[in-house]
């Protein structure tokens, strides 16, 4: 058995034919051609959708969980499914019914009758002479208006943890805002973009859904957690700080601050409010109540805290001593949502389609001719290896996807997968012991996998220039048209092997997964004002007044 071998290519052609064509979701789409040969497997029957998630701001005990079907516009739909938080973690799991088709998503998190949230800022509430009556790691009733929110662009198989943090939140209202303003925008491209705005602004890498939530009152949730989780946690915690208002009003207030004009690196010189370099030093005063817990509950904190926090003290200086004093939202990056084609989505389902088709038994045996090892499919062995060959292209693929969507992390670990990154460079070295299904056997199981990636993306766009929407001083009509074309393309070379005791499945040099796309794409907007005069405003000023919100980047 040592010799068997398994010609990934072929299997590669197919995962592509199942991915079928690949689509940007508007204008016209190319690539994805039926390798020869084969044929085009039937759709799968749709299934529930199951993801777990944690609700902190802080940590939210038996709080209740909704997750909402949303309108083309944003607007709440039905009910898809409901649940309560853990009573001593915050966590959740939510399951999609069958009926689910991909769309967008909301998640709430509000309270019920004996709902606690766990106080994660130096003060949470004051009484009413001003002192100080719920402090950190101490929990308090959660107010009748108390609610944390997500949007998520799509759930499917790959989907195992969305998250319902301060900062979804703030990312939640930012979308809807352009929902408002924008009511022909794409919903899913309009929350990646606020998602990826909200990360980018606040220097998160990552996905705001994705980032681990941890407990930070407890010092070895703390102590357990990395760099990059620390910091996410840290600054999810900070934007709720005020030395005026409990940590509830705090937050609403900030999130509605944020959705309309976003913050500045710094303050202008007399102004008030949060500002970038005010929310990093309230993470720093955090840490220091972390580490005085962790003092307390005699647990060393490692090296995550310490990093987070010089990181964070290095991102103050920056912003007190070069930032802006212009107040902003983040700047969506190349790639995500409306600002360009997500090329990496594409060419990660479709190695999520691969890892599918090798986990599935019934897959594996449409390839019959092309495996060694067909008359002993049935064996325990081969089950497993090729269900952790799935699991670790599953993690690649998971890896892929956060570090083109902003993070830079160099470890990732999922579902008993760790993964490490080197630049482009993905690699799973590990052992591990896996039920075979037969009466619970256990069997010892080897990866050592390699995948280098490469992405490019080109946009080409030609036509009229589209104004500055946002312009305050602007009150021109206006009309216009543009064409866009978009060339994508996305590589993955694959080596290494997955074994057992007694079989081997190896993936030969030269094995690749590509994509490649081309989106053409026609946009035409207009705007238009009309003179009004506001006879009921309390001000003596009256003017031009915008009637009408642009109809901004309509797609054709």
């Amino acid at each position: 058995m040592k010799n068997q071998k398994w010609p990934l290519a072929l299997a590669i052609s197919s995962a592509l034919v199942l991915s079928g064509c690949l689509s940007s979701g508007g204008g016209s789409s190319k690539g994805g051609n039926q390798a020869p040969g084969t044929e085009t497997a039937p759709a799968p029957t749709p299934q529930a959708l199951t993801f777990e998630g944690t609700a902190a701001k802080g940590i939210v005990l038996g709080g209740v969980v909704r997750a909402r079907a949303l309108t083309a516009t944003g607007d709440k739909g039905d009910v898809l499914a409901e649940t309560t938080t853990s009573t001593t973690d915050g966590s959740y799991k939510l399951t999609l019914p069958a009926s689910y088709n991909g769309t967008p998503i909301l998640i709430e998190v509000t309270r019920n009758d004996g709902t606690l949230i766990r106080c994660d800022l130096a003060v949470c509430e004051r009484d009413a002479q001003g002192n100080p009556s719920v402090s950190f790691g101490q929990n308090f009733n959660a107010p009748a208006d108390f609610q944390l929110t997500a949007l998520v662009p799509e759930v499917n198989a790959s989907t195992k943890t969305l998250n319902t943090t301060s900062l979804t939140s703030v990312a939640a209202n930012v979308a809807f805002a352009t929902l408002k303003a924008t009511p022909s925008a794409d919903l899913q491209d309009v929350i990646y973009g606020a998602n990826a705005k909200v990360a980018e602004r606040l220097k998160l890498g990552g996905d705001l859904l994705q980032l681990k939530v941890v407990d930070i009152t407890n010092a070895k949730s703390v102590a357990d957690a990395d760099q990059a989780v620390n910091r996410y946690n840290l600054m999810s915690a900070a934007v709720a700080s005020s030395s005026t208002k409990n940590m509830v009003e705090a937050l609403a207030s900030f999130i509605d601050e944020y959705a309309e004009t976003g913050i500045a690196d710094r303050a202008a010189d007399g102004a008030q409010g949060l500002t970038l370099e005010s929310i990093l030093e309230q993470a720093l005063q955090i840490a220091k109540r972390v580490e005085e817990a962790a003092a307390q509950q005699n647990v060393d904190l490692g090296n995550g805290l310490a990093a987070a926090r010089t990181d964070i003290a290095n991102a103050k200086s920056e912003a007190a001593n070069n930032g802006s004093t212009q107040p902003s939202q983040g700047e969506v990056p190349d790639g995500i949502g409306s600002k360009g084609i997500v090329a990496v989505k594409q060419f990660v389902q479709q190695i999520r389609d691969l890892a599918n088709l090798v986990s599935l038994e019934e897959n594996v045996l449409a390839f019959q001719e092309e495996v060694d090892m067909v008359a002993q499919l049935n064996d325990a062995e081969t089950r497993v290896v090729t269900k952790a060959t799935g699991a670790v292209l599953r993690a690649i693929a998971q890896a892929v996807e956060e570090v083109q969507n902003g993070s830079t992390a160099t470890e990732f670990a999922y579902d008993s997968i760790n993964v490490t990154r080197d630049g482009q460079r993905y690699s799973v070295k590990q052992q591990l012991e896996l039920a075979s299904g037969d009466e619970g056997q256990q069997i010892p199981v080897t990866i050592d996998v390699v995948a280098v990636g490469s992405f490019a993306n080109e946009t080409v766009r030609e036509g009229d220039e589209e104004p500055n929407w946002w312009d305050v001083g602007y009150q021109d009509n206006y009309s216009g048209n543009a064409q866009e074309t978009t060339n994508a393309k996305a590589d993955l070379t694959l080596l290494g092997e997955v074994f057992s005791p007694t079989v081997v499945l190896n993936i030969h040099e030269g094995s690749h997964l590509k994509g490649t796309l081309q989106n053409d794409a026609e946009y035409s907007w207009e705007r238009w004002y009309e003179s009004t005069s506001d006879e009921n405003s309390s001000s003596s000023n009256s003017g031009d007044r915008d009637c009408r919100p642009p109809l901004k980047s309509v797609q054709r």
